[in-house]
């Protein structure tokens, strides 16, 4: 048995049923004029803390093909990083050297100091 509803009584089903919507369902869609400022911030907000997660190195990849992964990008032992060449790779960083002979070593996490650096007492 089909039921023929009239275009207003269907308008009035569809406007029903989308109650239960959040209020960003409206905004969804190419034809979406704006997006609401809630969305905005919050979106900005994730921008930036991915931003700064990917500047540095942010891991390690180790075994047969080791790997780096510097400034958001995976790199492998010989690969131009920052305008040096990676050159090693191990547990705790890499090492880069540039053109000028100059080595910077880059640190998964920051190394911490020890108790006689820092003057702590037992």
């Amino acid at each position: 048995m089909a039921f023929d509803l009239k275009p207003a009584m269907q308008a009035a089903v569809a406007g029903i049923l989308t109650l239960g919507l959040p209020d960003t369902a409206w905004a969804l869609g190419a034809a979406a004029p704006f997006t609401p400022p809630r969305a905005a911030q919050q979106a900005s907000a994730a921008a930036d803390s991915a931003a700064a997660a990917t500047e540095g190195l942010a891991g390690l990849r180790r075994g047969r093909l080791s790997m780096a992964l510097i400034d958001g990008a995976w790199h492998r032992v010989g690969d131009a990083v920052r305008g040096a060449r990676l050159a090693q790779i191990d547990a705790h960083g890499v090492l880069l050297r540039h053109a000028d002979g100059r080595r910077e070593r880059l640190w998964l996490a920051a190394p911490m100091a020890t108790s006689a650096a820092s003057g702590a007492q037992p």
